[in-house]
């Protein structure tokens, strides 16, 4: 829950986000520019023609760009339009930050970071030690308790009735500081 809020604190989804938006207005824009001139636009560039497209687009010296400010690529195969945006990392395929948005797919991916691009965050810096402490004692814990004299047939239901309370009580405080957490910001 914290790194899921320090990702959307730290608007690291954001050029994602504005990629998605920009795709679709891209598609209006060439809609429209089909409208007016009876073909599709050559080079994105030819869309500065439609109304309102500066105030939407960042186009500069005749290339349109997308959210993490990489060109956007741009294909017609016959008459079907494509727009891409490569992701964060400008290349073809990838996952998380990096997968490919295109024009042809109106239910864009939700964005998303993969657990590396997350580690990376600067944001996460401080985060990611704790988390571990607090995984390593939580296993120490539970080998210190788990003893092998416990696991006997008579002794399993009640051994796995204290798991279950234990579960549940880590589940209940757990959600008691992610509720004093979220509303801080941290």
């Amino acid at each position: 829950m914290a790194g899921w809020n320090t990702i959307q604190a730290s608007g690291v989804t954001y050029p994602q986000l504005k990629t998605i938006r920009e795709l679709r207005e891209i598609n209006t824009f060439i809609d429209a520019y089909r409208q007016q001139h009876h073909r599709l636009p050559h080079t994105l560039a030819q869309l500065a023609d439609v109304k309102d497209v500066e105030n939407t687009l960042y186009i500069s010296d005749g290339v349109v760009y997308d959210g993490w400010m990489h060109p956007f690529a741009y294909r017609v195969q016959g008459t079907h339009p494509l727009v891409i945006s490569y992701g964060e990392d400008g290349k073809p395929g990838g996952v998380g930050l990096d997968t490919d948005l295109t024009s042809d797919n109106p239910r864009m991916p939700r964005p998303s970071v993969t657990l590396s691009q997350f580690l990376g965050l600067p944001s996460a810096q401080d985060m990611v030690p704790w988390a571990c402490i607090s995984g390593a004692l939580a296993g120490v814990l539970c080998f210190i308790t788990a003893r092998p004299a416990l696991f006997t047939r008579q002794k399993a239901p009640a051994l796995i009735l204290g798991w279950l309370i234990a579960l549940a009580a880590a589940v209940f405080v757990g959600s008691i500081i992610t509720a004093l957490h979220v509303p801080t910001g941290h």
